[in-house]
């Protein structure tokens, strides 16, 4: 099995030039949505406004076998699911973009437009963030939490960027801390 997976802070407002960015990588890409209420949808038909629950992308045409996710992802291996950001109660959590081929032989293709993709997207981010569980107050830097331009204006708006599972929270405007300097006896 192989896989490319990013994680990452967006906005709403980020969509755009994500989607922008996937059609300059991947000129080839047919980009969907899919919903549990209306199954698999060309992304140029879907409603604004209306749930979606995962935007697909593939290389090249995609048909849809079944009225499950997961019959869509066993006939067309390597399909790259991003999650659409979303704000609910003040906070924007952290999404990813990820896809994965259990057969070697189908896939192949896909994956490999799919990590180009994903190396280009990674130069647009702010990376490095203070994160910090407030319940027990503690935290620290990590140099691979990463983020969109949409979701540092948000942050700086006062919405709170939470981590993809859990209450913690991320700070993409804390200093770096200072290297640390060993102090042998």
């Amino acid at each position: 099995m192989s896989s490319r997976a990013v994680q990452f802070h967006a906005a709403p407002s980020d969509l755009p030039e994500l989607l922008d960015l996937l059609r300059q990588t991947v000129p080839a890409v047919s980009l969907h949505t899919w919903s549990a209420a209306s199954g698999l949808r060309p992304l140029a038909t879907a409603s604004p406004g209306t749930d979606v629950d995962w935007l697909i992308a593939s290389v090249g045409p995609l048909e849809h076998p079944g009225p499950k996710l997961s019959a869509l992802l066993d006939a067309h291996p390597g399909l790259l699911l991003i999650e659409p950001p979303r704000v609910r109660d003040g906070a924007l959590r952290e999404i990813a973009a990820s896809a994965r081929a259990d057969d070697e032989q189908r896939g192949t293709e896909q994956l490999k437009a799919w990590g180009r993709f994903i190396r280009r997207l990674r130069k647009t981010f702010t990376s490095g963030a203070l994160l910090t569980d407030p319940v027990s107050g503690g935290g620290r830097f990590y140099k691979t939490a990463h983020a969109m331009k949409g979701a540092l204006a948000l942050q700086d708006a006062g919405t709170v960027l939470l981590a993809a599972a859990g209450h913690v929270r991320c700070d993409f405007r804390a200093p770096a801390p200072a290297p640390q300097q060993r102090t042998d006896p």
